[in-house]
């Protein structure tokens, strides 16, 4: 039997408790604030689980880097700092190859829910997507993505000659070298370090999905205009990594609990995403943050870029990341053939019913990851 409490941290560790049973405690950390969208998906995972195992299985759960900051949380869940975690597999690309990868592809998405989708189906059943996580010690259940990217900036941002010399906030390869494009000059800090960024000067712009405008980051308070130039979406990382040990000493009854449970919190935090980025776009309208449409320069150069971009990828993956260029290339085509797939399927059902969208990830997806095996 397993007893757990719930913790939650800001800037100070504050205590919720569920009902405690004796046994083992989990721990579970994310590094975003509490109402970062991170942070409330595991809240809601942590309480629907205490409630639905009748007090089984429970968690001690910390946020906003009490326990682990972004950087650190990897290794963190490997060395059983914490028994599960989320990471940005931007934070520590070296770690990730594969994944950093797969995210550069994801700068051509523009549904979110097909992508976060299609980036769990390609780790889970992808053996060396798969094996990039369990050789740091760690068992990858489900992805995730951001809304849509676009750009925020302080400077009066307007064609795309107006980004050259502008400290620009990259969020993974393709933004890096975007920006580059521009004659920007790419900057790499935490999302948690932009708004004191953006307020001091250090950093021009953010590219960055509207939902941070609101609650999560509260970008709309220092951001002046949002150019709605559709620079893909964000999928590097894990949104549910357990350490190995910790994965495997549970029942298998549980792991199939677990993994049932977290199918359906991958739908609800890709659905929840949707919405807090159309709130995040009110919020930023509400702060007169002036919302623009791109300038057809900027329409224009990001189309040529991401033609040559995605042709020269596989070698530059080769160069910068030791990963051949002949499995880069079949890694690139095989994520966008399931993205293409979710899209597909997506586009049969009614996208916001919960229901509908977990009916068909449970199909394609966890149905076919035994618990007595899975992550063992």
């Amino acid at each position: 039997m397993l007893k757990a409490t719930l913790l939650g941290a800001v800037s100070a560790l504050t205590l919720y408790a569920t009902a405690a049973a004796a046994g083992e405690t989990l721990t579970i950390t994310s590094w975003t604030g509490e109402k970062h969208p991170f942070s409330v998906d595991y809240a809601d995972f942590v309480e629907r689980v205490a409630r639905n195992s009748e007090g089984r299985v429970d968690f001690d759960l910390y946020v906003g880097g009490a326990l682990l900051p972004p950087n650190a949380v990897l290794a963190g869940i490997r060395d059983g700092v914490a028994d599960i975690g989320n990471n940005v597999g931007a934070y520590t690309p070296a770690d990730l190859p594969i994944n950093n990868l797969l995210n550069d592809v994801s700068f051509a998405s523009s549904n979110s829910v097909a992508a976060g989708i299609a980036m769990t189906e390609m780790t889970l059943m992808n053996q060396a997507a798969r094996a990039e996580w369990e050789d740091h010690g760690v068992v990858f259940i489900n992805g995730w993505s951001t809304p849509v990217y676009y750009l925020a900036c302080t400077q009066d941002v307007r064609t795309f000659a107006d980004l050259d010399g502008l400290k620009i906030r990259t969020a993974g390869g393709a933004h890096v070298e975007w920006a580059k494009s521009a004659n920007g000059i790419p900057v790499s800090v935490p999302f948690s370090d932009v708004y004191s960024g953006l307020q001091r000067g250090s950093i021009d712009c953010v590219m960055m999905n509207a939902s941070d405008m609101g609650e999560g980051f509260q970008i709309a308070e220092v951001a002046d205009n949002y150019t709605l130039l559709p620079l893909g979406t964000h999928t590097s990382g894990v949104q549910y990594m357990f350490n190995k040990d910790a994965w495997a000493d549970l029942p298998t009854e549980d792991r199939n609990m677990l993994l049932r449970e977290l199918a359906r919190q991958l739908v609800r935090f890709q659905l929840r995403y949707e919405v807090l980025s159309a709130e995040g776009m009110q919020a930023a309208i509400d702060q007169g943050v002036d919302i623009r449409e791109p300038d057809p320069s900027m329409v224009e150069s990001l189309a040529a870029f991401k033609e040559a971009y995605y042709a020269s990828l596989p070698q530059t993956t080769e160069e910068k990341r030791g990963i051949p260029a002949a499995q880069a290339k079949v890694l690139m085509e095989e994520y966008a053939a399931l993205y293409n797939k979710w899209q597909s399927l997506l586009e049969g059902i009614d996208v916001t019913d919960e229901e509908a969208v977990l009916a068909l990830v449970e199909q394609e997806i966890y149905s076919k990851l035994d618990p007595k095996t899975f992550g063992l």
